[in-house]
């Protein structure tokens, strides 16, 4: 059958149709598969599909005629279509493909990722969504690409092949295909440099897709190459466009007189910052005042939501990033730097409008008051976190009783926290210290002490009377922040990993913040106690943004939002907008909007992070290219079927294969967490200590490679 589409009730952009079209194809295809081999025509599956718009009747239709030129389905009569392959489980999802051409997609319905072997990828590229069917092999679920949903990533890194008269970029995240190039499209790229290529097309008949190249990175290996590669790898947001940064510009430096006087005025009020040695955009500050029965605090978060307005050039561009990113030599940020670092930072002595929280609590860190107000502040002080610290340890300095007060409180709002079962994960943050030609020349640890520990408790603290105001008084649709509760399978493995190590950990999933914080506390300044809390996390789901709130495990709170950092994340931009709109009663996003951006700014946040560690990683190993050759003492933090990985005690971390572990055949034995040898029986756990020797760093790889000398 041929049909003759004519779309006249759909009014869509190109790539919006083309989007549609591949979703209601995909529905297609599933409706019939559901239907065990029963003929449908497309009025019964626009049925089955609760579609009733002619438009999409008509674009069923034609999935159906390419389903049945793919041989995916049959007509088995004229306008009736069944799929006659036998009922399989199909799921959709994201999949990571490694350089070596094997592909994983993670699901929440698997415990473990289900495994593509490269002849079963199909057209398949590293970070599309795709429809796999699963099947068994050797007890573990497999998958194979049905089809291709979204092509989420078109552009890769690679290095230029050029041979026998044709150019390819042979990209490691493409995995089972080359990128090829036509002529004319490789901007005169020399042949062994790396660069950065886009898809453009991928013909029927061809086995790789074509494509241009796009930037010229430089010569593989050097470290502004690579740093400029995990750029792209990531798919990182460029340069602001011009109209953007003009924007930004031309926005007034100026506070408009009739907006103060709408708004509460803490002018006059002690009001200061504290944040990082290096920060340039403060985006929080505190104030404080004395009051008959205690104190009242401002937690002032800077107006972003004044300048910034929903749709316009400044927001739409904000929301396509979702989030600044913290790379190791730089900052990608969210909004342009007039913004971020000037207008909406809360620089000392200057006027500047704030979204605040203010609390009334006494010294025994009872809350009795609280309002959300819009307010107009001028900081007095701007403090680092070691000057901040120095006053609290020392009991001197500037505006001593004050901190030492707002520090004292902040402890008791801990303490009352951790005593309702917030779990008290330590982090650990590593920076590295750079020369001028971005060479790691020192990496140290980011301590957090009282002065950390302050601030974060009263941002936590706004961020969760922001929550409540909406989810218990208003209940419309909002930006919570959410974490749901560990799995019980999880919990199950970390009980049986401690008690090799000496520990009983008897818990339920409804005791398990209580029991784990005894078990974080039983193990301090032991030397297992990083390997403990390492695998406790694992233990957790991912925090995310949702727009049903089930409540923030982690932190023990019903109600939770992101309402404190809208300089750097789009959600918390995005709450400052509803809590106004809600608060005059204007027109607002649907509850699906709010809900789509709230999966868009998760998925930006989790590609910040990876690319933040990759960076990382890259780093480290750069960084300790300087000590082949050189004995490091260290702990083990990991067991694999691979090797051995080791924390040094400089922090970095590195791995022992088992091939250069000959004095015995060593293997992993899962059920006792124990790397032992077949001969001599020697074993190796978790957190043991040893000494080892480094014999190459992989940058490219982002690995270093140790040996053992004694363990």
């Amino acid at each position: 059958m041929i049909f003759v589409i004519h779309y006249n009730n759909l009014s869509l952009k190109p790539a919006k149709l083309k989007k549609l079209k591949k979703r209601i194809k995909l529905k297609t295809f599933q409706t019939l598969i559901d239907e065990k081999g029963k003929a449908l025509n497309y009025k019964q599956i626009a049925s089955r599909m609760n579609e009733k718009d002619n438009s999409v009747k008509l674009i069923i239709v034609e999935s159906l005629t390419e389903l049945a030129r793919e041989k995916k389905i049959v007509e088995k009569e004229k306008g009736k279509f069944l799929f006659k392959g036998k009922r399989t489980n199909l799921i959709e999802g994201r999949i990571e493909i490694t350089k070596w051409g094997k592909g994983f997609v993670p699901h929440e319905d698997y415990e473990e990722d289900i495994t593509v072997s490269r002849k079963n990828l199909k057209r398949a590229l590293h970070g599309d969504i795709v429809l796999l069917e699963l099947y068994r092999k050797k007890n573990l679920w497999a998958g194979r690409v049905v089809h291709v949903v979204e092509r989420r990533t078109k552009t890769f890194v690679g290095i230029i092949n050029k041979t026998h008269n044709a150019i390819f970029l042979d990209a490691d995240k493409m995995g089972h295909v080359s990128l090829y190039i036509p002529k004319g499209k490789d901007m005169n790229a020399e042949d062994g440099v790396k660069a950065v290529g886009r898809i453009t097309d991928w013909p029927e008949t061809a086995d790789s897709p074509f494509g241009e190249i796009i930037e010229i990175l430089g010569d593989e290996g050097s470290i502004r190459t690579e740093l400029d590669a995990i750029h792209w790898e990531f798919d990182l947001p460029k340069e602001f466009p011009e109209k953007v940064l003009n924007a930004a510009k031309n926005l007034s430096m100026n506070l408009n007189e009739k907006e103060v006087q709408f708004r509460k005025d803490f002018r006059e009020t002690l009001t200061f910052t504290i944040d990082p040695e290096d920060a340039k955009d403060f985006d929080d500050a505190i104030s404080f005042e004395r009051l008959d029965n205690g104190y009242q605090i401002g937690i002032h978060i800077a107006d972003v939501a004044h300048y910034v307005k929903e749709g316009d050039i400044l927001d739409k561009e904000a929301k396509v990033r979702g989030t600044s990113v913290y790379l190791v030599d730089q900052v990608i940020p969210m909004l342009p730097e007039e913004l971020s670092n000037v207008l909406c930072s809360l620089r000392p002595n200057e006027d500047k409008f704030c979204f605040s929280v203010i609390i009334r609590i006494n010294d025994s860190g009872e809350l009795y008051h609280w309002e959300i107000s819009k307010t107009i502040i001028n900081s007095d002080r701007r403090f680092t976190y070691a000057e901040a610290q120095n006053i609290i340890d020392a009991g001197k300095g500037e505006y001593t009783e004050e901190i030492s007060i707002i520090n004292s409180i902040a402890m008791k709002l801990r303490e009352k926290r951790l005593e309702k079962g917030a779990l008290a994960f330590g982090s650990e943050e590593f920076k590295f210290k750079l020369n001028a030609y971005n060479e790691p020349i020192e990496i140290f640890q980011k301590k957090m002490d009282s002065a950390n520990y302050l601030i974060e408790e009263f941002m936590l603290l706004a961020n969760k009377i922001v929550a409540e105001s909406i989810g218990l008084k208003s209940k419309k649709p909002f930006v919570y922040r959410i974490h749901d509760k560990p799995d019980p399978v999880k919990i199950g493995e970390l009980q049986k990993f401690v008690s090799f190590l000496g520990y009983d950990l008897k818990t339920s999933i409804e005791d398990a913040s209580r029991d784990l914080n005894n078990l974080l506390e039983s193990a301090k300044g032991k030397p297992e106690e990083k390997i403990i809390s390492q695998m406790a996390i694992r233990t957790m789901a991912k925090a995310e943004y949702s727009i049903d709130n089930i409540g923030h495990y982690g932190l023990a709170f019903e109600y939770y939002s992101h309402f404190t950092s809208p300089i750097r994340r789009y959600p918390d931009l995005l709450i400052h907008r509803l809590l106004d709109d809600y608060a005059k009663r204007s027109k607002t996003l649907s509850a699906e909007e709010i809900e789509k951006r709230n999966k868009h700014c998760s998925l930006m946040e989790r590609r910040a992070a990876e690319a933040e560690r990759a960076s990382i990683k890259y780093m480290q190993a750069v960084y300790m290219s300087k000590f082949i050759g050189k004995e490091f003492e260290g702990r083990v933090s990991g067991l694999t079927k691979w090797g051995v990985y080791v924390e040094l005690s400089n922090k970095c971390e590195g791995m022992v294969s088992f091939k250069s572990m000959r004095d015995d055949q060593y293997y992993f034995d899962e059920d006792s967490f124990k790397l032992i040898g077949k001969r001599y029986k020697e074993t190796l756990s978790m957190g043991d200590e040893v000494k080892v020797l480094v014999v190459a760093c992989d940058a490219l790889k982002r690995h270093v490679d140790l040996e053992f000398i004694d363990f």
